[in-house]
């Protein structure tokens, strides 16, 4: 947890520091969050119209395991998880769900949400965190999004 601390107060100082140079335009940090808002909402695009139609499904006869996920398989999921990286909308760093000690009831978990087809609505949200990109630091163009979930 110390190291979870530090790495909260250098993300910080980073943002502090970035804030200095150029802050995107907005009076407020409220007009700041909706320049953002439009800014995402404007690259995203809009929802595609059509029909509802079902998709046809040409899957069905590849040889994948749609089974439970295995203890290995977990194992083999949690290695690619890279600490001091931040943390999507649940808030939980890597570095806790790799080292929580809590392996059966998060597989159990994860087991359940797979076989009843029934996932948390968190599961389903991202936060969009805008990273720099070279030029004037007060104009969001000047950022690219990543998204964590």
């Amino acid at each position: 947890m110390h190291w979870v601390f530090n790495q909260l107060i250098v993300t910080q100082e980073r943002t502090q520091k970035r804030t200095k140079e150029g802050q995107v335009e907005g009076h407020s940090p409220e007009e700041r969050v909706v320049t953002w808002f439009n800014h995402f909402r404007r690259l995203l695009g809009t929802t595609a119209e059509g029909d509802e139609e079902e998709i046809p499904s040409f899957l069905q006869n590849l040889n994948i395991d749609d089974g439970p996920f295995t203890t290995s398989e977990f194992a083999r999921a949690k290695t690619t998880l890279r600490e001091g990286k931040s943390a999507g909308p649940d808030g939980i760093p890597p570095e806790v769900l790799k080292n929580c000690g809590l392996n059966n009831i998060i597989l159990q978990f994860c087991n359940l949400a797979l076989l009843s087809n029934k996932q948390p609505d968190m599961w389903s949200l991202s936060n969009i965190i805008p990273v720099p990109k070279a030029g004037d630091l007060s104009k969001p163009d000047n950022y690219r999004g990543i998204s964590l979930t």
